[in-house]
């Protein structure tokens, strides 16, 4: 938020309009603690289009934004030792900004891309986020790599704007529209370029305070977000039982229960749908055999696996794979 009204701001209109014109007050800005839902988020964004009378919003937004603005999460990923780190760091922490977002990398040969998946979906606000994420990520990977790097691609699920002659400054040409996700493709080699003048000692106390908002804002998150957020982020070889989770989470096995009726939802149901998101994310790697993702979902047999990833998907790995490879 800050980020969006100090590039509007540069455009000359004041925060105070911005904020006025989207219905919030300067004090909800000022403090650390105040969390926006998405209506209030895609106000601001539509505000500060209108205001600002600047098409290319985000792109400008991504151009300027410092790691700063990001709190600890920017300054974890400025202290990575690598790119690869600085992404899974990255992907690690959104939710102490913001929820939903998602980063997947998929490696494949040579390349890697980096797939965005943003929470938005009114075209100028996704078209607005997309440009801010693909172009804030440009600048990470320039950090690692060199300020003259280039991408093989990038990609927007949307179609070519009016004002496509700024993607072509920023992106140098390399622009495709109306493509099946948004993201960027670059060298692969990339990811682990080692970056000198990193901060072990810092990188870790970084972390340390990371967690300790993550845990923060979980506590204060719903248990439905709770419990998926968790299974998300643990391995699921051996599948959690609800009274595991529910321990982890602080609370009883019957009153997770309860809480999970109230939102018409099975623990068992969260359970598959998260094993489907990781085959999905170990397919998206092709170093990543069909037998190696059967048994890190804790599957005996790749025949197994096949017979549920079909049930979860109504496409065999193989199938995916190949249709992930085409896209």
């Amino acid at each position: 938020m800050r980020a969006l009204v100090e590039t509007v701001e540069s455009s000359g209109v004041s925060h105070a309009h911005l904020l006025a014109e989207a219905g919030l007050s300067a004090a909800q800005l000022e403090d650390d603690s105040t969390v926006l839902s998405l209506d209030q988020y895609r106000r601001v964004l539509r505000a500060a289009l209108l205001t600002s009378d600047n098409a290319a919003l985000g792109l400008h937004m991504g151009e300027r934004t410092s790691a700063g603005k990001f709190g600890v999460v920017g300054y974890l990923a400025e202290q990575s030792s690598c790119l690869r780190e600085a992404l899974a760091i990255s992907s690690a922490y959104v939710s102490v900004l913001t929820e939903g977002p998602r980063l997947e990398v998929v490696e494949e040969n040579e390349l890697a891309t980096l797939r965005l998946t943003l929470i938005c979906d009114g075209l100028p606000e996704v078209q607005l986020t997309t440009e801010f994420a693909t172009t804030w990520l440009l600048r990470l990977v320039r950090q690692f790599v060199g300020d003259d790097a280039q991408v093989q691609r990038a990609f927007f699920a949307y179609p070519s704007p009016a004002h496509r002659a700024e993607y072509t400054r920023v992106f140098g040409g390399r622009e495709q529209f109306s493509h099946v996700f948004s993201g960027l493709t670059i060298e692969r080699s990339w990811l682990d370029r080692a970056r000198p003048h990193s901060s072990p000692e810092l990188l870790r106390l970084l972390q340390t305070q990371a967690e300790l908002l993550l845990a923060r804002g979980d506590r204060a998150a719903p248990p439905l977000q709770r419990v998926k957020r968790w299974l998300s982020a643990h391995s699921l070889e051996s599948r959690p039982t609800m009274d595991t989770v529910a321990r982890e989470l602080g609370m009883s096995a019957r009153s997770l229960r309860r809480q999970l009726a109230c939102e018409r939802v099975l623990y068992s149901e969260l359970v598959e749908d998260a094993r489907a998101a990781r085959a999905k994310e170990l397919l998206g790697d092709t170093q990543c055999s069909v037998q190696d993702a059967a048994y890190a979902l804790g599957f005996e047999a790749p025949a197994a696996f096949s017979r549920a990833f079909r049930r979860w998907t109504g496409m065999a790995p193989s199938e995916y794979r190949a249709e992930r490879t085409r896209a």
